[in-house]
């Protein structure tokens, strides 16, 4: 099995968090390759360990009540802060006037999060229609415009903002998702994941970065979310990332590891190979519809005197034909594979005939 047939329905954070199957049978499997240093118990949770203070949390500086409020809020603003922090970064301004108005028709909303408009002005738009936004800009460009300060959660987005423009600082030389996606070139590979964007990219440190804004210090789910991210990347773009962070911006702490030092030893190879296994559901449902039936041909003609195991595999493997190494690689696995006592399971188990082809595969390479 991979990923279920109702996966477009989740995005990775809702699948890492909601999902029976993630949460039950690949999580457990994940953990259990991270390097028992990092983990007390068997669910890794004392990874938290080796956090980095930035600075003081934004708790620090919010009274009771906007406490209270924030955590009202906090699915939001963990979105908002993400968009926040690469407006703060992109615009780099140092002269802040925050003044707030409101809008709550949806197109405004998406050209709002899209672009800055009249290049003076950065808009920070808030989905939710009992906030207010806010406009960066001069005290010069408002003459033309009518706004007013009504916002009773004013003084907390005042409070968020200078909080998180302590922490932006760092992030000027880092790419967003969009301009790591400009400099590399996609891959040709399906996957069921299809909606997927982490946050920052540090190409000098090979390091992606992922954003997360909650009052709890720290939560394993997001080392796995980030680990997932690790996966698509290479999957996606050939590229090996050799580190993760994880920044929770309202805690303004930060976990930083090397995946090589995260992972047990051959635990980072071992990860891709499950991961190879569990979620790249479109390239195995596509390989194992091929190799059940021909491998139910086999079966069945083996006993007849025109029987060619070859001549059926490249018959059903036909679409590869452009691909020689490949099909030769294809044959000498069915060659192996009718040897074997449970041979007749591979005319229906998915999962055997996924993971024997893996296996088959790493072991020979074309070169």
């Amino acid at each position: 099995m991979g990923f279920p047939k109702d996966w477009q329905k989740y995005d990775l954070v809702d699948f890492v968090k909601y999902h029976k199957r993630f949460k039950m049978h690949i999580q457990p499997k994940i953990l259990e390759l991270i390097e028992a240093k990092w983990r007390v118990d068997e669910y890794s949770e004392n990874l938290r360990d080796v956090s980095e203070e930035i600075s003081l949390p934004l708790s620090h500086s919010l009274t009771r009540e906007e406490r209270y409020r924030v955590r009202e809020l906090k699915s939001f603003l963990g979105k908002y802060t993400e968009f926040l922090v690469k407006a703060l970064k992109k615009e780099e301004k140092t002269n802040s006037n925050w003044v707030s108005f409101s809008i709550s028709d949806q197109d405004m909303w998406e050209r709002v999060i899209a672009q800055s408009f009249r290049e003076c002005k950065q808009y920070y738009y808030c989905k939710n229609a009992q906030l207010d936004a806010y406009i960066e800009e001069d005290l010069e460009c408002l003459e033309s415009w009518e706004f007013w300060n009504a916002n009773p959660d004013q003084l907390i987005w005042k409070k968020l903002i200078e909080h998180l423009k302590g922490l932006v600082s760092s992030f000027h030389s880092l790419q967003s998702y969009l301009e790591f996606g400009a400099n590399h070139r996609k891959r040709r590979w399906s996957c069921e994941i299809s909606g997927w964007e982490f946050d920052f990219f540090d190409s000098e440190k090979n390091e992606l970065i992922e954003l997360k804004f909650s009052d709890r210090e720290f939560n394993i789910e997001w080392v796995c979310q980030t680990l997932l991210y690790v996966y698509l990347v290479k999957r996606t773009y050939g590229l090996d990332v050799q580190r993760i962070k994880i920044l929770n911006t309202y805690q303004a702490k930060q976990w930083s590891w090397n995946l090589k030092e995260l992972f047990v030893k051959g635990g980072l190879e071992g990860f891709f190979e499950l991961l190879d296994i569990e979620l790249n559901s479109k390239e195995k449902e596509s390989f194992c519809s091929k190799a059940h039936k021909a491998m139910k041909d086999i079966l069945t003609r083996e006993a007849s005197p025109d029987y060619s195991l070859e001549e059926i595999v490249r018959q059903h493997f036909a679409l590869w034909s452009d691909k020689p190494k490949e099909i030769e690689r294809c044959i000498d696995f069915f060659s192996r594979m009718v040897k074997l006592k449970e041979r007749a399971k591979l005319v229906y188990d998915d999962t055997l005939v996924w993971t024997m082809w893996l296996q088959h595969r790493k072991k020979n390479r074309p070169n």
